[in-house]
């Protein structure tokens, strides 16, 4: 990470004793917290990093349109 070779993480935590859940937590907490140091983005869950994937398979093809907010507007 420190050398800027990653440029995005997923990281889903996932044990089944205590004793891993307590050191997982550490783990967790120090890749959290050094990738947002280093503004490198992280996706935590299997729903958003499902809800991600969908939407880079969308925008290959497909285009993002940009309007006004007013344009939403009734």
């Amino acid at each position: 990470m420190h050398e800027r070779k990653i440029d995005f993480i997923v990281n889903i935590p996932s044990t089944s004793t205590l004793e891993k859940y307590v050191g997982m937590l550490y783990d967790e907490y120090q890749i959290r917290r050094k990738s947002l140091e280093l503004g490198i983005p992280v996706l935590t869950t299997p729903e958003i990093s499902e809800s991600f994937v969908k939407t880079l398979e969308w925008l290959q093809t497909n285009e993002t349109t940009k309007k006004p907010l007013q344009s939403y507007e009734n």
